[in-house]
């Protein structure tokens, strides 16, 4: 802040005596602008702050929508989806792709070179898992599911999926590598109870 001074320091430093009234006045203005600026700070907090409470509010909301509907979401087992299988994704809603994504997973057994050796045919079951699942999750429409599902399902790479059966279950190394093969054609169950959409991506 500037500071008025004597009159005999004002002579020393080249002020005069007259201008005092000016310095005055400067430092009022001084002080009026960093008092607007700071309540312009906080209002920016405060407008952050509520954008935020906002995206909560929407994701918090289309959960809340994802589970009232999942009871007509859910797969009839006598269903036929065939028609899915090697097809592109033509309807988009959570409905659509979950069919096609179940449809085409189911039928991995049937995609996989028994030719080749056990451990080809396990990464052969895993990448063509997560291909659908990469596809279905770009095709959706439902962007709020969509960043719920890479939020709290990101999609793992092989070693990443194996190194998580060793541990979280206990199992040996040619275990995990089996397990992979079989679940690769199974949907995720706790999806389904998470979102309301049969646990299929």
């Amino acid at each position: 802040m500037i500071t008025a001074t004597s009159s005999s320091s004002n002579s020393a430093t080249g002020i005069r005596a007259g201008d005092t009234t000016s310095l005055k006045a400067m430092n009022k203005s001084l002080e009026e602008t960093s008092e607007r600026l700071k309540k312009a700070m906080g209002e920016v907090e405060t407008g952050n702050s509520a954008i935020a409470d906002i995206a909560k509010a929407a994701e918090k909301s289309s959960k809340k929508a994802i589970e009232k509907s999942a009871g007509s979401g859910i797969i009839d087992a006598d269903k036929d989806l065939s028609k899915y299988i090697g097809q592109p994704i033509i309807k988009t809603d959570n409905q659509s792709v979950r069919e096609w994504y179940v449809a085409n997973v189911r039928d991995i057994p049937n995609q996989i070179d028994t030719s080749k050796s056990f451990d080809e045919q396990v990464k052969q079951a895993f990448n063509l898992r997560n291909k659908y699942k990469r596809e279905a999750r770009d095709a959706m429409s439902d962007i709020f599911t969509v960043n719920i599902l890479e939020n709290d399902r990101p999609v793992k790479t092989f070693d990443e999926l194996l190194a998580d059966k060793m541990e979280r279950k206990s199992m040996s190394k040619d275990d995990a590598l089996r397990d992979i093969l079989k679940t690769a054609s199974t949907p995720n169950a706790d999806v389904n109870k998470e979102f309301g959409i049969g646990g299929l991506i």
